[in-house]
């Protein structure tokens, strides 16, 4: 996630924050955003993406995708 991304938190599997500001440049939108960071999970994983303006919202919109999908709130 580091070569996505400068900013990654979180020590567990359950949840990994990605800070995104500035990749908008890079990526242009979400969806290829997503794309890219799905890029760089295993396959063995099942991830499933939200992307928000705090933690909270993206958490809980990462909960309400299925794993092939993303989700946006507030961005």
């Amino acid at each position: 996630m580091e070569e996505k991304s400068p900013l990654v938190e979180g020590a567990d599997l359950e949840a990994i924050y990605i800070g995104l500001d500035g990749l908008e440049l890079i990526y242009g939108n979400d969806d290829n955003l997503a794309k890219a960071i799905r890029s760089a999970i295993p396959g063995a994983f099942d991830p499933h993406l939200g992307i928000a303006d705090g933690k909270f919202p993206a958490y809980l919109a990462a909960q309400q995708c299925s794993s092939d999908n993303s989700k946006s709130l507030g961005s």
